[in-house]
C-alpha cells in the first residue's frame, strides 16, 4: 500500500515542475528618431600660416678639416705610419729591444750636440699570437717615418716602416 502513492507524487511533482509560464514576454523598444545634423566645417587657407624661408646666410670658419672630421682631436686615432724594429716570440726580448730604441734615440740626440733635442718617438710593444712587435713612432705621413728609419737602420738593420693606427696626441 505505501508504494502505491510514490509514482503518482513523482508524476504530480513532473508536471507542476516543467509546466513554467505559457506567456513570453517581448520587451519591444521605442521608435524614436533623432534628428542629427553634419555640418560642413568652412575653408581653410593653410598657406596664410605658412613662415617665409629664412634668408641664406655665410658661414666661414678657419677650422682645420682634420679637425671637423675628428682625424686632429686631442687623444684621437688616424691612419699613419709606426717603425718596426723587432718581431719575436720572447717576451723578455721584446722589453729589452723596446729599452734599446728608446736609449738608442737619446744617444743620438747626445752625439748631435742636444741643441735640437727631440723627446725620444714613443715605442711599443705589439702582442699579436704568437709574436711580440716592437714599434716605434706615430708618423703622420710616410715621409716623416722614412726620416726616422735611416737613423734607427744604424742600430737596428731589419727596422721597417708599417701602417697603423697613430694617436694624434702623440705625433712626431
Amino acid at each position: 500500500m505505501g508504494i502505491k502513492w510514490i509514482p503518482s507524487c513523482l508524476t504530480a511533482l513532473l508536471t507542476v515542475a516543467c509546466a513554467g509560464p505559457s506567456a513570453v514576454v517581448v520587451l519591444e523598444e521605442p521608435e524614436e528618431t533623432i534628428a542629427s545634423t553634419v555640418e560642413v566645417p568652412e575653408p581653410f587657407d593653410v598657406s596664410a600660416y605658412v613662415d617665409p624661408p629664412p634668408e641664406p646666410y655665410d658661414l666661414s670658419h678657419e677650422i682645420p678639416e682634420a679637425l671637423l672630421t675628428g682625424s686632429g682631436a686631442f687623444g684621437a686615432t688616424v691612419s699613419g705610419f709606426r717603425i718596426q724594429v723587432q718581431s719575436t716570440d720572447q717576451k723578455l726580448l721584446a722589453d729589452r729591444v723596446a729599452v734599446e730604441a728608446a736609449e738608442f734615440w737619446v744617444s743620438l740626440q747626445d752625439h748631435a750636440g742636444g741643441a735640437d733635442a727631440l723627446p725620444p718617438p714613443p715605442v711599443y710593444q705589439d702582442f699579436r699570437a704568437p709574436y711580440y712587435r716592437v714599434r716605434v713612432g706615430n708618423f703622420l705621413s710616410r715621409a716623416d717615418a722614412e726620416v726616422v728609419l735611416q737613423e734607427l737602420e744604424k742600430r737596428f738593420e731589419q727596422a721597417f716602416i708599417v701602417p697603423a693606427q697613430v694617436m694624434t696626441d702623440r705625433l712626431r
